[in-house]
């Protein structure tokens, strides 16, 4: 009898943790950055990447809905101080040497943020 409450216990308390720790991250949410933080960028369908300085206020959207077994959120930035439209963000951001081999005018590009700084490099924001 011990060891079914033990059993259930333990069960309970996996629901309770993993349900209730963390907001749940999907395709499309904004995040902004609360510091400035470099990283590398990847090329979609490429192999070409680059490191990017992420300045504090950055607004980023989700690329992807998160693998739950991943450690990683993949990021597209939308929005450094004014700047809106895609290509003068993505020109912001993509270093002229990589626009000049692409041949398309809007290079697709990610950033891989941990999910362990998630609060601390980036949080959760509504774009207003």
């Amino acid at each position: 009898m011990s060891c079914i409450k033990f059993f259930l216990t333990a069960v309970l308390a996996v629901v309770l943790v993993g349900c209730g720790s963390k907001d749940t991250i999907s395709r499309g949410d904004t995040f902004i950055a609360l510091q400035e933080f470099r990283l590398r960028a990847e090329v979609v369908n490429s192999s070409e990447s680059f490191s990017i300085v992420i300045p504090k206020g950055t607004v980023l959207r989700v690329a992807y809905n998160p693998n739950p077994t991943a450690g990683i959120v993949e990021f597209i930035p939308v929005r450094i101080g004014e700047k809106t439209d895609e290509d003068e963000v993505m020109q912001s951001f993509v270093p002229t040497n990589i626009r000049r081999k692409m041949d398309t005018a809007i290079i697709q590009y990610t950033i891989s943020v941990s999910k362990d700084d998630i609060g601390n490099l980036v949080e959760k924001y509504e774009i207003e």
